[in-house]
């Protein structure tokens, strides 16, 4: 095989994520955000995942959100965005988060957080689970905001959502979070949302298999 010998370089393969971002892109109407590319923007200025975790920090997650948001507010027009300028970013001492918990090491590697919060209080709440707060990671989480011009959101997610929770939230009237990597066409239909968001950390395509959504539904 010429393309082992040793001096030969082999050309880049496109990476699972973009193939399908591709295909998408050309064979439907889905819209597509690829968030690698506010991520990237924004590596240039600052850090945006954890050295101790394969997750974006906070800041990362800002950027993200930011993104989700403008595509909300092109299908949504009057939906407002909020600017980096509605943020507060300071830094704290932490400690490692998943690489080290697995090594049972989380209390021996610490790392220095980058932190993001509002300027002014959020006024979503959780209303499902009772008690939860938006950083619970259960199978259902739900929010609120009185704000009922905002747009009604459902959001099959993984653990990447987590810390965009509280900054998409900010702008649904409900929103519905859940854990599971498959689309529900009933849920859809159950909550009658204005948008929806398929989110999916580009690993998981490695292993994800193709599965029919709409032969089971009812109506």
């Amino acid at each position: 095989y010429p393309e082992f010998l040793p001096g030969t370089v082999r050309p880049l393969q496109p990476s699972r994520i973009g193939q399908l971002t591709d295909a998408l892109r050309a064979r439907t109407a889905v819209d597509v955000l690829d968030l690698r590319d506010p991520l990237e923007a924004r590596k240039a200025v600052e850090r945006v995942y954890h050295r101790t975790d394969t997750h974006w920090n906070n800041r990362g997650a800002l950027a993200a959100s930011l993104a989700i948001l403008e595509w909300m507010a092109r299908v949504r027009p009057g939906l407002a965005v909020p600017s980096r300028d509605a943020f507060e970013f300071y830094e704290a001492d932490g400690q490692g988060h998943d690489l080290p918990r697995m090594l049972g090491l989380e209390s021996l590697v610490a790392e220095r957080v980058l932190e993001v919060r509002p300027r002014r209080p959020r006024q979503f709440r959780v209303v499902e689970p009772a008690g939860a707060g938006p950083e619970n990671e259960t199978g259902r989480l739900v929010t609120a905001h009185p704000d009922a011009s905002l747009p009604r959101v459902v959001v099959f997610r993984d653990s990447f959502m987590s810390s965009l929770v509280p900054l998409v939230a900010e702008h649904c009237s409900r929103c519905v979070f859940l854990w599971q990597k498959d689309v529900d066409p009933e849920v859809i239909v159950r909550e009658a949302p204005d948008l929806v968001i398929h989110q999916m950390v580009g690993r998981r395509l490695q292993s994800y298999l193709p599965y029919d959504a709409v032969s089971g539904l009812t109506r």
